[in-house]
């Protein structure tokens, strides 16, 4: 079978899969537009599609082959998908992308499967976070813009207190609460270090290394925007705490502000990759 007719079926199956169970989208739709933590799963799938169709000259090197592991694995997902076996939204969810990258092993074969790596499973961003997880994953990110905050209020040289997750400065109590965490645009952040890293970045440590900076960098986000909002209640007006856009609509600005912290990392870790090695001067492509 031919390479396009492989991808009219991948595309077929893709298709069916949504028609078939069109009650699951919709629920996942309307999660992505009423919950902060989930606004960006509309837009993984095409993120997915475009790295495929952006590298597909790389990816479909080679003759394709088929995968009796793969086409297994859909026939679980389609299993584990239905309504019948879990009412749980992530589970369904995760069936569906079984079925997807199930289908594209067992129609492509490993060798261009492992290729696809990546985009296919970039794909899991798309499971909405369960409860359990999403509480652990906020209150990491509570503890650690505590601990950032703590530092940060240090350096300043403001008197301050600290109880856990409280701080009492002069004139003002705060607690980093849940909403705190900004896990919406940590998410983001995090989206965006790993794309970074794939399409920017060749090796597996440096990759690593970039996007483990992207959660250090959401924390330090956190924590630079407690601070100053903070720091503006102690000395300006408490108002800033509560009624002001800096505190209401300032996420973009200190989400610019972690890319900005950020950058020079990944400037650091993409020169270490030029850098000749053993003292050869030669540029990559006279090498």
């Amino acid at each position: 079978m031919s390479l396009p007719k492989r991808i009219l079926l991948w595309g077929a199956l893709i298709l069916l899969s949504v028609l078939a169970d069109i009650g699951l989208f919709k629920n996942v739709l309307t999660l992505s537009l009423t919950q902060n933590f989930s606004t960006h799963i509309p837009l993984i799938p095409c993120i997915s599609l475009f790295l495929l169709f952006r590298e597909r000259s790389r990816i479909f090197q080679g003759a394709p082959s088929f995968s009796g592991l793969g086409f297994g694995l859909a026939a679980v997902g389609a299993l584990v998908a239905g309504p019948w076996v879990s009412a749980d939204l992530s589970l369904r969810v995760l069936g569906v992308l079984a079925v997807w990258v199930g289908g594209f092993l067992g129609l492509f074969g490993q060798e261009i499967f492992r290729r696809a790596l990546f985009p296919l499973l970039f794909l899991v961003l798309m499971v909405p976070i369960p409860d359990l997880v999403l509480a652990h994953i906020v209150a990491a990110l509570q503890k650690g813009s505590a601990e950032a905050s703590a530092i940060l209020f240090k350096l300043s040289q403001t008197p301050h207190y600290r109880d856990g997750l409280s701080f009492s400065l002069p004139g003002v109590h705060i607690e980093i609460a849940p909403q705190c965490s900004s896990i919406r645009s940590s998410l983001a952040l995090l989206i965006s270090s790993l794309l970074a890293s794939h399409l920017l970045l060749k090796t597996f440590w440096r990759k690593t290394a970039l996007v483990l900076a992207a959660v250090l960098m959401a924390m330090i986000k956190n924590a630079i925007r407690i601070v100053v909002l903070t720091l503006l209640a102690v000395h300006v007006n408490k108002g800033w705490l509560t009624d002001s856009g800096l505190h209401q609509e300032g996420g973009i600005v200190f989400f610019i502000l972690a890319l900005l912290l950020l950058f020079p990392v990944f400037l650091l870790l993409r020169r270490s990759e030029n850098k000749p090695r053993g003292g050869d001067s030669r540029s990559p492509e006279e090498q």
